[in-house]
C-alpha cells in the first residue's frame, strides 16, 4: 500500500492519490483518512490522526479522491487505509497546505452603460420604443427595470 503527494487544486480542494493492493486477506474497506492539523489530530496535540480524522472509501487499486470541503491556509495529513479481517493497515503519511484565499479574479469592471436589449409591456408584448403605462426594459448587462412612462 502506498500514498502518494497530492494534486493541490485551489484553496478549498486537492486530489488525493494512493495504491491499494490486496495481501492474503480480503479487502472489507479502503480509501483514504485525512485531519487537518489544527483539529482532527490526537488529543496530546501531535500530529498524528484522532477520532475525528475523517474517512473517504475509495474502491480500486489505484485510488484517488478530491476534497472539496478543504479551509484555505490549513496544513492537511492523510494516509491510504486498508481494513480486513485482520485489521487496518495504513499507507505512509503525506501533507499538504492549502494556499492562501485570495481577492475576486477576473472582474471586468469595465466603464460601459448597459445597452436596451428589449422592451416589454406588461402583457408582454414586445415594443420597439416605450409605451404609456409600465414598460419593462432588458439590459445587455442582463438586469431588469420597470419603467413607467406617463
Amino acid at each position: 500500500m502506498r500514498t502518494y503527494s497530492p494534486e493541490i487544486l485551489s484553496e478549498t480542494s486537492a486530489v488525493l492519490k494512493g495504491y491499494a493492493l490486496r495481501g492474503s486477506d480480503e479487502i472489507a474497506r479502503q480509501g483514504f483518512q485525512y485531519w487537518s492539523s489544527w483539529g482532527a489530530g490526537a488529543k496530546d496535540g501531535s500530529r498524528a490522526a484522532g477520532s475525528n480524522a475523517k474517512e473517504v472509501v475509495v474502491n480500486g487499486q489505484r485510488i484517488s479522491y478530491t476534497l472539496s470541503d478543504l479551509q484555505p491556509s490549513t496544513t492537511y495529513y492523510y494516509r491510504t487505509f486498508v481494513e480486513t479481517a485482520s485489521g487496518t493497515v495504513y499507507g505512509e503519511e503525506q501533507s499538504f497546505t492549502t494556499p492562501t484565499a485570495t481577492a475576486i479574479d477576473n472582474v471586468d469592471a469595465s466603464d460601459e452603460a448597459p445597452t436596451v436589449v428589449a422592451i416589454y409591456n406588461l402583457q408582454g408584448k414586445r415594443l420597439t420604443e416605450p409605451c404609456q403605462g409600465i414598460n419593462i426594459i432588458r439590459y445587455s448587462d442582463g438586469t431588469v427595470k420597470k419603467v413607467m412612462k406617463k
